[in-house]
């Protein structure tokens, strides 16, 4: 009966232990998703004058014209 019993809570355990792995693995995954649609929300930003721009060529650019920019001064320095 003792040794019944043993392998009953040895089953439960495990499965247990299963449960909490699934757990943390969705936690993270929820985790991962929602950094990652907090990065495709952040799709504007502004230019010299203020002006929001919205459209990926518009963001790339204004990118570049910044990182441009900031190297030169770098350099100067």
């Amino acid at each position: 009966m003792s040794e019944a019993r043993t392998q009953d809570f040895d089953g439960l355990y495990q499965s247990l232990a299963i449960k909490e792995e699934e757990k943390s693995i969705y936690k993270f995954t929820e985790g991962c998703e929602r950094n990652m649609r907090d990065l495709d929300q952040g799709k504007c930003i502004k230019d010299e004058e203020g002006r929001v721009l919205m459209h990926e060529k518009d963001i790339k650019d204004r990118w570049k014209k910044y990182f441009h920019t900031y190297l030169m001064k770098d350099m100067r320095s």
